[in-house]
């Protein structure tokens, strides 16, 4: 976890050479930390960040203001395609990003927890999974995008459908506001996830290095990027993000858990996508 530098507590006053060097690596620690505007309302941060082995990583972090941009689910069982990258889904599907919608049974088709796109059901099995993302709200009043804890998943999940057209449930990362859900283990992976930020701000978060999801939730949970709930969406191989507006291209590495055999890919087909694109005006 990347930490903030703190001046060291010393009864000697700095010489003018150590004052230099600590102010440049603060600002270096800044930059790092920056966003960079992709337009208005979207925002791609690359944040620096290390956990208990010391081994360093970089997470992406895609923002967008959900009055802006809006969120779309697109499964391969609707449109009757068949599975395809981030980037494909992206350029027959007019998104300017997208990300694993979740992961998927061994049909290679339907989702893991429930999914439903408006009258569209990918799969009507609700499981234990503790995490509900939210969107495309029924009626006034409602925010445009949640993530939802649902500690009574069978009882809860039906209720969200009542309210939002789009709803995918998928396993808890963060609980709300901020409370790291997963215990330390062994197993690693590249890691595809959801996010919402105390803003209400839509975040797809990736980091290719292999961590831990306790390591991965203390990493996210340490930077300053106000995040309060987050959900897993994909791991290893098939977990991929891409972002038109920069030709960022991302897909995971071989992880301990993952077959090694397969080698490491930019990107795999996916059946499922959660993707972004601009708010129609009224």
């Amino acid at each position: 976890m990347r930490t903030p530098i703190r001046a060291r507590r010393n009864t000697r006053p700095l010489t003018s050479a150590c004052l230099i060097v600590a102010l440049l690596l603060a600002a270096s620690c800044s930059a790092r930390a920056e966003w960079e505007a992709l337009g208005v309302g979207i925002d791609l941060g690359h944040f620096a960040v290390s956990h208990a082995d010391s081994l360093k990583a970089e997470v992406l972090v895609l923002r967008a203001d959900p009055q802006e941009w809006e969120l779309r689910v697109h499964c391969a069982s609707e449109s009757d395609r068949s599975s395809m990258t981030a980037r494909e889904w992206c350029e027959r599907s007019g998104l300017v990003a997208a990300t694993n919608a979740g992961m998927f049974d061994v049909d290679f088709n339907t989702h893991v927890g429930f999914l439903a796109v408006g009258d569209h059901v990918n799969s009507a099995a609700v499981n234990h999974y503790k995490s509900v993302a939210v969107f495309g709200p029924k009626r006034a009043g409602l925010p445009r995008f949640r993530i939802v804890d649902v500690e009574e998943p069978k009882q809860q999940v039906t209720a969200l459908c009542d309210d939002y057209e789009n709803v995918v449930q998928n396993l808890r990362l963060i609980r709300r506001p901020g409370e790291n859900r997963w215990q330390q283990q062994r197993r690693t992976w590249s890691e595809a996830a959801l996010g919402e930020d105390d803003e209400g701000r839509i975040l797809f978060i990736f980091s290719r290095t292999p961590l831990t999801m306790h390591d991965f939730n203390e990493a996210l949970l340490g930077l300053e990027i106000g995040l309060v709930a987050a959900q897993h969406l994909e791991g290893g191989h098939e977990a991929q993000l891409f972002v038109a507006l920069t030709e960022l291209e991302i897909g995971g590495s071989v992880a301990t858990g993952f077959d090694t055999k397969r080698g490491a890919r930019a990107s795999l087909p996916i059946p499922n996508v959660i993707g972004l694109a601009r708010r129609s005006k009224p």
